[in-house]
């Protein structure tokens, strides 16, 4: 049912404000986790959880509730992730122990099925003509949020203290609520069916296995039994939930669909820039902030360095125009590629072009660019290959791989970075040789991704959703 009583750039702002919220929630409190030993009493090891904790949970969250929402009616599920992420929100901002903001920040991962939701509901409430716009922003607002997460973070910190990085989260999820009831119309009230419980808890396990792995095993040791276990038994689980899917009539994500060969060569290619693209955020901020004496960095406060880093989250918001102009005339195929394409440009500028802060800020900003195309074509190319009733379902299974692939891109930055270091006035920091591996590193992902891109078929005309 398309509405004709709401502005459609009214519910496009309110769905992607709470896509970028959602991000913004993930990556806030990052650049606090130095802190938080000290503020809470904590080991370093014990706080890393703030991050595991959320990433699990999204990572869980997003293909479960996704279906639900197919299921039973999108609005009321995307009421319940921003009740829910705001009060995860209110728990870490009011919480003075480890225990109650781990509870929060768990809770924060709720927030991450808003994008998938949020693009769904678009293609069901707009005019066409709007679609490719909206569903561009939408779908970028997972980059755009990251982007503007750890600079804002930073900002809030410095300025207010670290409780208004949760409370900013619960005024404007609160906010968002109010605006969603107003606002959003009910597309459908779903299509009903049986929910899959075998089937959501088996993924739920091996998913929250894998993200696990990833974010751990740089402290396990990768050669640990632990790591192998927890990965080895991810893969048992995943073996049996694909069979158990095949023969399940109503699948918590449909693996016929999903298997198709634009599903899922562009979620292959989601992982990879998901990887690429927070390597570009977690390198920018390091390089800003490491001393002049490494050979490379600027000597920047936490504060200069997040204010420098603010245009790069911006530029992806302001380029939406053109990804939709694109994903029209175009498809959104060649778009991922262009994308892809881009972002391996910035990488290789970044390695060249590292005198200045200026410059790293121009080639983290080409980095985002490129993102912002990518994240824009992808759920163009899913919408095209999948039934409407199964486009929250199918658009969660592409964020659940980013999600998979940033997961990821945090553990390598932390073992390469490794491989090389030097110390000064007491404090270690990495060399530029293992700056520039990582930087490599992230344009080969990008090449790979566009190379993988090639193969999605091309549509006969221009995506029409």
């Amino acid at each position: 049912m398309k509405s004709n009583r709401v502005p459609p750039s009214i519910i496009i702002g309110i769905l992607s404000l709470s896509g970028v919220v959602a991000a913004l929630n993930q990556t806030l409190v990052i650049p606090l986790i130095p802190a938080f030993p000290e503020i809470l009493d904590v080991s370093s090891e014990d706080a890393s959880w703030f991050i595991t904790i959320t990433i699990v949970v999204g990572a869980v969250s997003i293909p479960t509730i996704s279906r639900l929402a197919d299921m039973y009616g999108k609005r009321r599920m995307l009421l319940l992730c921003l009740f829910l992420m705001a009060i995860g929100a209110a728990i870490s901002g009011a919480g003075n122990d480890y225990v109650p903001v781990l509870i929060g920040r768990g809770l924060a991962g709720f927030g991450l099925p808003l994008i998938p939701i949020g693009i769904s509901i678009l293609r069901d409430s707009l005019p066409p003509h709007r679609i490719g716009t909206a569903v561009a922003l939408m779908s970028a607002t997972l980059g755009i949020g990251t982007a503007l997460g750890l600079p804002l973070s930073g900002v809030l910190y410095q300025t207010v203290g670290w409780r208004w990085a949760f409370w900013l989260t619960l005024i404007v999820a609160g906010v968002l609520a109010i605006a969603v009831i107003v606002w959003v119309p009910t597309t459908h009230h779903g299509h009903g069916g049986r929910f899959d419980l075998p089937g959501a808890v088996m993924l739920s396990a091996a998913v929250a296995a894998i993200v696990v792995t990833i974010s751990k095993g740089g402290v396990w040791g990768w050669g640990s039994p632990l790591t192998f276990g927890t990965f080895g038994s991810a893969l048992v689980l995943l073996a049996f939930w694909v069979l158990f899917e095949l023969r399940t009539r109503d699948p918590i994500v449909d693996l016929r669909s999903s298997g198709s060969r634009p599903v899922a060569l562009t979620n292959i290619a989601a992982v990879l820039i998901g990887f690429a693209l927070f390597i570009n955020l977690l390198l920018a901020m390091q390089q800003l902030q490491a001393p002049e004496a490494t050979g490379y960095g600027f000597g920047l406060s936490v504060l200069d360095a997040s204010i420098l880093m603010i245009p790069s989250g911006v530029a992806m918001v302001a380029l939406s125009p053109l990804n939709g102009y694109l994903l029209r005339v175009w498809s959104g195929k060649y778009v991922l590629i262009l994308g892809a394409t881009i972002m391996s440009a910035g990488y290789v500028l970044r390695i060249f072009l590292s005198d200045t802060a200026f410059q790293v800020v121009v080639s983290t900003t080409i980095v985002n660019i490129g993102t912002a195309f990518a994240y824009a074509a992808m759920p163009t190319i899913i919408m095209t290959a999948v039934a409407v009733d199964k486009t929250a379902a199918a658009n969660g299974l592409n964020t659940l791989v980013r999600q998979i692939g940033m997961s990821a891109s945090s553990s390598s930055v932390a073992a390469v970075l490794a491989t090389g270091t030097l110390s000064i006035a007491g404090a270690i920091y990495p060399t530029w040789q293992a700056m520039t591996q990582l930087n490599l590193l992230a344009a080969g992902a990008c090449v790979i991704g566009a190379a993988i891109s090639c193969w999605v078929p091309a549509p006969a005309a221009p995506d029409v959703l």
